[in-house]
C-alpha cells in the first residue's frame, strides 16, 4: 500500500478556527493535529489528533457526533464547506492503534516507608489493572521503579506490555526491598527522568507510531536526605522531560516537603495522610492520567475530493475550537473502493 505522512504542527493561538467570528470569545477546546495520513490506494485519509480544553486538559469519550469536518479544494477555488457524513463517510477511532502510552511508577522505599509494602503492593496492583483496562491506548506500556538512599534508582520492572508480568513483579516486593533507609529523591527523579527520555526516543523512532504521550507517577513520605543530586539538577531535568510527559506525585504524610512536591507534581499533587490511603491518591492520578490519554483520537475520512489539494478543519459540534486544521492532497488517489474500518 502506498502511503504518504504529514506531520503538520498546529498554533492555535495564531489560526482561529472557530466558527464563531468574535475573537473575544474564549475558545472551549483546541484540536492539535498530530499526524495526516494519505493512503492514495484506498481514496483515505486518516488524521490523528488530541482535543483539550481552554484548561489544557485532555477531553475523552468523543464520537463521531462530537465533530464537524469542513473541507475546501483549493485547485476549485472552493469556500469552506461543511460536509455531510453521509458524502463523505468518517469515523472517529478513540482507540487508534498507531497511539502508544508509556508511564513509569517511581516508589519510595526509604525509611519506615518499607513497613507499608503490604499497602503499597495492593494499591500498585489495582492500580496497574486499572490502567490496563481504562487507558485508551494500541500499546500501552508501564514501568516500575523503587528508591532509598542509594545513588542508584532501582528497577522493579522495565517498560512492560504485559500487565500479569507487572503484577507479578509487584507481588514479589518485600521489606528486602530497602537497602538503605535515607531518601535520594532527588536523584531518583533525575534518573527517572534520563529513563523516560531514553524511552521516549525509542517511540519517536518506531515508524508505526503517529502519536504518542506518557507520564511517571511518583510517591514519596520524606524528604530529600542525601544529595547525589540537587534541586536545582531535579528541576532541570523536569523541565528537560515535560514534552508530552506528566509529572503527577503523591505525598504521604505530615513530614512532606509540599513546596518540592509542588516542583514534580507539574500535572498533579495529591496529599494523602498515610499509605492507607495510597488507593485514594492513586486513583486520582488514574483520572489525570485518563483524561491526557485518552484525549487521542483518530479520523478516518473517505473523502468526496479528488485531483485537488483539500484543505480541512476539524471543529467540536457547539463549542469555539482552535486549531483543527490541515491539508491533503487527493491527485495521487487511485482507488474509488474507500471504506471506513
Amino acid at each position: 500500500m502506498k502511503k504518504l505522512s504529514l506531520l503538520v504542527c498546529v498554533l492555535g493561538l495564531l489560526c482561529s478556527c472557530s466558527s464563531n467570528d468574535d475573537n473575544d470569545t474564549p475558545p472551549g477546546y483546541s484540536i492539535e493535529i498530530k499526524n495526516i495520513e494519505t493512503l492514495v490506494d484506498e481514496s483515505k485519509i486518516k488524521v490523528s489528533f488530541k482535543l483539550t480544553d481552554a484548561n489544557n486538559v485532555g477531553i475523552a469519550n468523543q464520537t463521531d457526533s462530537d465533530f464537524n469536518l469542513y473541507e475546501r479544494a483549493v485547485n476549485a477555488g472552493e469556500t469552506e464547506q461543511l460536509i455531510d457524513p453521509a458524502e463523505a463517510p468518517r469515523l472517529i477511532v478513540p482507540n487508534p492503534q498507531n497511539y502508544r502510552y508509556a508511564t513509569m511508577i517511581v516508589m519510595d522505599v526509604s525509611g519506615s516507608v518499607i513497613d507499608e509494602i503490604d499497602n503499597i503492593k495492593s494499591a500498585a496492583t489495582l492500580y496497574v489493572s486499572n490502567l490496563f483496562s481504562e487507558i485508551n491506548s494500541g500499546a500501552l506500556e508501564v514501568a516500575i521503579y523503587y528508591f532509598d538512599g542509594r545513588e542508584q534508582l532501582q528497577e522493579l520492572i522495565d517498560f512492560s506490555s504485559s500487565s500479569q508480568d507487572i503484577i507479578t513483579a509487584i507481588s514479589g516486593m518485600s521489606q528486602a526491598l530497602q537497602e538503605d533507609r535515607s531518601t535520594n529523591l532527588y536523584g531518583a527523579v533525575v534518573q527517572s527522568c534520563n529513563r523516560m527520555q531514553a524511552k521516549k526516543i525509542e517511540i519517536q523512532n518506531d515508524a508505526n507510531t503517529n502519536i504518542w504521550s506518557s507520564s511517571i507517577v511518583f510517591f514519596s513520605d520524606g524528604k530529600n536526605q542525601d544529595f547525589f543530586s540537587n534541586r536545582s539538577d531535579m528541576n532541570a531535568s523536569i523541565n528537560a522531560t515535560t514534552f508530552n510527559t506528566g509529572f503527577y506525585v503523591i505525598g504521604a504524610g505530615s513530614d512532606i516537603d509540599t513546596s518540592v512536591i509542588s516542583d514534580i507534581g507539574r500535572n498533579g499533587q495529591f496529599l494523602i495522610d498515610n499509605y492507607s490511603q495510597l488507593n485514594t491518591g492513586l486513583n486520582n492520578v488514574l483520572d489525570a492520567i485518563k483524561g491526557e490519554a485518552n484525549s487521542n483520537y483518530e479520523l478516518e475520512i473517505c473523502t468526496a475530493k479528488s485531483g485537488t489539494e483539500v484543505v480541512f478543519r476539524l471543529a467540536s459540534v457547539g463549542t469555539p475550537t482552535n486549531g483543527g486544521t490541515g491539508t491533503y492532497d487527493t491527485n495521487n488517489f487511485t482507488g474509488n473502493n474507500c471504506t471506513i474500518n
